[in-house]
């Protein structure tokens, strides 16, 4: 985890020369495509709002995906795992933490 925090140190100050720069982090997707609706008001994730915010608002930025993003081996685990790593794909995250 220190070298993760130390490649997000050095990239913040080679990129603190240019005026503004967009960061966004994303983590602990733990397999989940969708919000459960349990707790509409506080929820916030799911791979279609993910890929909205990053399409409306990635122009420029970077975007550092800090890991836990697969769901447990199962037939709907794999099933989600494969949706999540083409999202992956199509949306081209600078990097990609296990």
């Amino acid at each position: 985890m220190k070298d993760h925090f130390l490649l997000l140190f050095f990239l913040f100050f080679s990129l603190s020369a240019q005026a503004a720069v967009n960061i966004f982090v994303s983590n602990n997707i733990q397999g989940e495509i969708k919000p459960c609706g349990c707790a509409e008001d506080k929820q916030f994730g799911g791979m279609e709002r993910l890929s909205s915010l990053l399409k409306a608002e990635r122009n420029g930025a970077y975007w550092f995906d800090l890991g836990n993003f697969r769901a447990e081996p199962s037939k709907q685990g794999n099933l989600k795992n494969r949706l999540i790593v083409n999202t992956l794909q199509k949306l081209q995250p600078t990097a990609i933490l296990p």
